[in-house]
């Protein structure tokens, strides 16, 4: 079988949803995930320290910590 060569198979037919359409539909729904995650993370986060969702800034890596207070945080440990 050859794919992509259009001197042997002018007209193809695609690849019908197989591995070369994974990195495109996976990859958005892994991001999907990860935002829906982290927005629950950011309410319980608030709700342990008490303080609003957007008194909160994100520490690439694992934890929220209170704008102006960066001892103050949460963590996922």
């Amino acid at each position: 079988m050859e794919e992509g060569d259009t001197n042997t198979a002018p007209y193809g037919l695609g690849t019908y949803g197989s591995r070369s359409t994974t990195p495109t539909v996976g990859a958005a729904a892994i991001a999907l995930a990860a935002r829906k995650i982290r927005a629950k993370a950011r309410k319980i986060a608030a709700h342990l320290l008490e303080v609003s969702e957007d008194d909160l800034d994100w520490e690439t890596g694992d934890r929220f910590n209170v704008k102006g207070a960066p001892t103050h945080r949460a963590s996922r440990r």
